[in-house]
């Protein structure tokens, strides 16, 4: 259903979502907070680091990467082993299927730390609103990064209007409303629509996705989101 919240109410709205809901993380006499993701209806009970912690890590690994220092942890025989038992992602990146873009290599973070959900333009249908259900509810994680990149392809074709055959039109119409939403743009309309369709996806987990939206309000998940750079490495974290 297309938003119809202005860019601007739109970009506070989500502004203000991140900042109310999840940034607190040291606890009483400055420790650390870690925070339970436990949901009733599940049963479960886990502690994992709270979105914010989870976001620096994955900050402080990106720039390793971008300047070449990366570590490539959790990549041993050993750790592979451990992890095949069980899963405890600390983040779910939902980002667009190109090749040039893997969320554990530009994080540079190892086997079982984040969870891809990935798709042409980052869209968020049924079945991937479903797959980071699975991941806030199921493994307890506590951040959720919508992660876009510079020269999209998918989002460049939507500001062109064309039509592509088969399921690509699926794509397509699932970003159709970018054109207009950046009209008027003229110094770099693709990086506006990058990042436009950016924060239409933290709407979407943020106020339509029923399990997503209720958990940001009980402050157990923080939704935020980014914009990888193909040819600097660095990812920029969207106010």
């Amino acid at each position: 259903m297309p938003s119809t919240l202005q860019p601007s109410e739109k970009a506070d709205l989500i502004s203000a979502a991140v900042t109310l809901r999840g940034l607190d993380v040291m606890g009483p006499g400055g420790t650390k907070e870690m925070r339970s993701n436990g949901d009733d209806d599940m049963g479960m009970e886990v502690s994992q680091p709270s979105g914010k912690m989870a976001l620096q890590e994955l900050m402080a690994g990106n720039k390793r990467y971008a300047k070449g220092h990366a570590k490539h942890p959790g990549q041993t025989k050993g750790h592979r082993i451990k992890v095949a038992k069980d899963q405890r992602p600390t983040v779910v990146v939902v980002g667009c299927s190109d090749s040039r873009v893997p969320p554990t290599m530009i994080f540079d973070q190892g086997l079982g730390v984040i969870f891809e959900v990935r798709t042409a333009g980052h869209v968020v249908d049924e079945v991937a609103m479903g797959s980071i259900e699975y991941a806030v509810t199921h493994l307890g994680t506590q951040l959720i990064l919508v992660l876009g990149h510079t020269g999209c392809g998918a989002v460049t074709l939507a500001l062109t209007g064309q039509k592509p055959k088969g399921n690509m039109a699926s794509i397509a119409e699932a970003l159709m409303d970018l054109a207009d939403e950046v009209q008027g743009v003229t110094d770099d309309p693709v990086g506006a629509a990058v990042e436009m369709n950016i924060r239409n996806v933290m709407e979407q987990l943020t106020l339509e996705g029923p399990i997503t939206s209720d958990l940001v309000r009980k402050n157990r998940v923080l939704v935020a989101g980014a914009v990888y750079d193909m040819v600097t490495g660095r990812v920029r974290v969207l106010r």
